[in-house]
């Protein structure tokens, strides 16, 4: 079989988020064409053994799939504002430096693709270092005080950084890395989105928005919208893989049956993940217990 050069892809995630990005990992396998290569970079933090096998078991099983797993470091970010305790998050501002690609697609570790991803990975990027998705302005964002306060004004557009496609050579000709990182340090206890808010400090002027089906955001508590084919962003928490969710996620029938249908696996949970759960049940009370209501009052 003669392959299409490689889509080159980087997701950044700890064991907290394995599910999660297993559950994108094989979507997008799924969802691609076999004539298409593709090649996973999985930068990774205290993954178990069983978990790295139960992912590279993908690139074993399909021709023109591999994945190169590589450990990181975040605590040069342990200086800024962390993410539900963690700082993996930030990550993403390192992988253009890391991976030696002209092109990268960068992906969340709570995706569901379900369109081919070479349609996105040929877009035009119009000499902009970056692609992403926006739906709103800075104003509807929870950055807008914070940026506009450096300013920014209140109806740039802002973007959701779960999936960017990067011009890698223009990011390191143009030493972004570096100057991202020098934000992290100024700002890093004050992001109110982290990462993401860096990104749109730095690139607010200076992306290609994206076609929106390649960023749908989907809330557990909200009523889906009409989704169409691309990637489904499961923004928030509970996300419908995960079992504290109590099944309340407004998308869970849509997900189990995207699931079923492509046969995707859902990995067991592991006794550190169910010693974890009261914490991350306590830690997202409040959106369970909005959740709670919204699926309630919508029966």
């Amino acid at each position: 079989m003669n392959l299409e050069p490689s889509i080159e892809i980087a997701l950044a995630f700890d064991s907290h988020a394995f599910r999660g990005a297993s559950i994108t990992v094989q979507s997008v396998i799924n969802s691609t064409p076999k004539s298409t290569a593709l090649r996973f970079h999985l930068f990774t933090k205290n993954l178990t053994s069983t978990q790295t096998a139960f992912l590279q078991q993908f690139s074993r099983n399909h021709p023109g799939v591999s994945m190169v797993c590589h450990t990181i470091d975040d605590s040069m970010f342990s200086d800024c504002k962390s993410l539900h305790g963690n700082f993996m998050t930030y990550a993403r501002i390192l992988l253009p430096d890391l991976i030696l690609a002209d092109r990268l697609l960068y992906l969340d570790s709570d995706l569901l693709i379900n369109e081919d991803l070479s349609l996105l990975w040929q877009t035009d990027l119009q000499n902009q270092p970056i692609g992403a998705v926006s739906l709103t302005s800075l104003q509807w964002s929870n950055d807008n005080t914070f940026l506009n306060s450096l300013g920014i004004p209140l109806d740039a557009p802002y973007f959701n950084a779960g999936v960017l496609l990067i011009d890698s050579s223009r990011w390191r000709a143009e030493r972004t890395g570096e100057k991202l990182k020098e934000l992290a340090k100024i700002h890093g206890r004050n992001l109110p989105s982290v990462d993401q808010t860096l990104l749109n400090l730095a690139y607010h002027e200076k992306f290609v928005n994206l076609d929106p089906k390649w960023n749908q955001h989907v809330y557990a508590g909200y009523p889906m919208k009409p989704v169409v084919p691309g990637i489904l962003h499961f923004l928030g928490s509970p996300k419908p893989w995960d079992f504290w969710s109590m099944r309340l996620h407004m998308a869970q029938s849509l997900f189990d049956r995207i699931v079923r249908e492509t046969k995707i696996q859902i990995p067991s949970l592991t006794l550190g993940e169910i010693l974890r759960s009261p914490i991350k049940v306590f830690r997202s009370s409040r959106s369970l217990l909005r959740v709670a209501k919204a699926r309630f009052q919508n029966r």
